[in-house]
């Protein structure tokens, strides 16, 4: 049964910068709930936050299997795997910041189908496979911030992990147990990961798993969505491996004989039991699906899914609509957030360390006035004290008193004598005076200028002509 809408008078839960609401969705160790961003300026953006269940949340191994979702999502970017926009572990709890998509799984989309008792038409079925394809090609090409190859592999590739949106696109999602080199959590030697149907032989065998792995479980996903049937379906997980293991898998021409042949081989060669025999890339499948089948556009997928899970949809947009519409106020008080699990046992939490976390541990959050008012008086007076020592600096050695210098000494009086034509001239000059005992603060007089040419012997010189010694 699904949960109501949400109410507009709710209290809201805030986890750093995002008002959590209700649950939207529910697995084995994490539900999904509506989210606000709330930004400055009023930006609000409506987000899915994951959260782990707070149960599991105590056990060191699965948050650091949790908190390895984001950082290897962090390194993916395209538009066909769910964008991962923050992470957040605090208290007993880890959050997962994702992008909201308006859509469905395949996995209940096929179901409503099933109930419906009708088959999918193989242009869709190749289309929502090829988006996938493009998606994990992206992930198998990751690289770490230093250029180095990150040999992800999803290793989860099922109906249940591709979205595919009301706006035709189909995206990869759910990277919990995603093989990676740098990855922090090691995956335990013999267990299993995965949906057994959909995993490939050498996986299943404890072997060492590529790129190729999840190429087979893309195979097996179109099979199903082309014939509407489970390829490996069992009662139980030990009879879906044999048959994953022993029994050949069904070309899709006994079944479905109006495909083209070039999509059967297609199919038949992305499911080989030896990946020796698949496809050498994730882009070369999705190729090869082009090459086999006349693409539709997104808007005619697009317009299926609004089809089949209308009723979902549009239950799902109300619920959006909802919380949009909740009026939460830059400075109100805000609840804390209530988590399923009760309180903690005595087993302690184990914190990430910094290099597990994409974000600080403290959520980042925006204070309002009144929170920043005590902080403001000691900065003003720090300022000002700032300013009034850089002032003092500045003006005293500028108005100190000037020492006395001393009286400047009378020059004795001289002359020289000159002789213009056949008469001397006697032309008065000082003598420079003597150096005084006590140093003298003036600046030193200036160089001495050159002499000009003597003037002509008829014209007696100026005495201006001069220089003073």
């Amino acid at each position: 049964m699904d949960p109501k809408p949400p109410r507009t008078d709710q209290p809201v839960a805030w986890i750093g910068r995002y008002a959590m609401f209700e649950e939207i969705a529910r697995g084995g160790m994490a539900s999904v709930h509506l989210g606000r961003l709330q930004g400055p300026a009023g930006f609000s953006k409506t987000v899915a936050i994951k959260q782990m269940l707070g149960g599991i949340a105590q056990d060191p191994k699965f948050l650091r299997m949790f908190l390895d979702e984001a950082r290897v999502l962090g390194r993916v970017q395209h538009p066909n795997v769910v964008s991962i926009f923050d992470v957040i572990a605090e208290g007993n709890a880890a959050y997962l910041v994702m992008e909201y998509v308006d859509g469905e799984s395949l996995g209940a989309l096929n179901r409503a189908l099933a109930e419906r008792g009708t088959a999918l038409e193989p242009s869709i079925a190749a289309h929502i496979v090829r988006d996938a394809l493009y998606g994990l090609h992206a992930a198998h090409e990751a690289t770490s911030e230093k250029g180095e190859p990150l040999e992800l592999v999803h290793r989860d590739v099922s109906p249940q992990n591709i979205l595919v949106g009301a706006d035709g696109v189909a995206r990869v999602l759910d990277f919990g147990v995603a093989k990676a080199v740098g990855r922090l959590q090691d995956t335990d030697t013999g267990q299993i990961k995965g949906k057994v149907s959909y995993m490939a032989p050498e996986q299943l065998l404890g072997h060492a798993v590529d790129h190729r792995a999840d190429i087979y479980a893309a195979g097996v996903v179109l099979w199903e969505t082309l014939t509407g049937k489970r390829l490996f379906g069992a009662s139980s997980s030990t009879e879906a491996m044999y048959r994953v293991l022993e029994v050949p898998v069904p070309r899709l021409s006994e079944l479905l004989p109006n495909l083209p042949s070039s999509l059967v081989e297609a199919v038949a060669r992305a499911t080989a039991k030896d990946p020796r025999q698949r496809f050498d890339s994730a882009l070369a499948f999705a190729g090869a699906i082009e090459g086999s089948l006349a693409l539709i556009p997104n808007h005619v997928v697009g317009r299926w899914v609004r089809d089949v899970a209308g009723a979902k949809l549009l239950e799902r947009r109300e619920r959006v609509r909802a919380v949009e519409a909740v009026v939460i106020p830059p400075d109100a008080a805000v609840s804390q957030l209530v988590l399923d699990s009760p309180s903690p046992t005595s087993t302690p939490f184990a914190r990430a360390q910094p290099d597990e976390v994409t974000r600080a541990d403290a959520p980042i959050t925006l204070a309002t006035g009144r929170q920043r008012a005590p902080r403001t008086p000691w900065l003003r007076w720090s300022a000002a004290a700032a300013v009034a020592l850089v002032a003092v600096a500045w003006w005293w050695p500028r108005h100190r008193a000037p020492q006395s210098l001393p009286a400047r000494e009378a020059l004795p009086a001289a002359s020289v004598t000159l002789t213009v034509g056949s008469a001397p001239v006697a032309v008065p000059t000082q003598v420079a005076p003597t150096a005084s005992a006590e140093p003298s603060t003036r600046a030193k007089p200036r160089a001495a200028k050159p002499a000009a040419k003597p003037a002509p012997p008829s014209l007696p010189r100026p005495e201006s002509l001069f220089s003073r010694q």
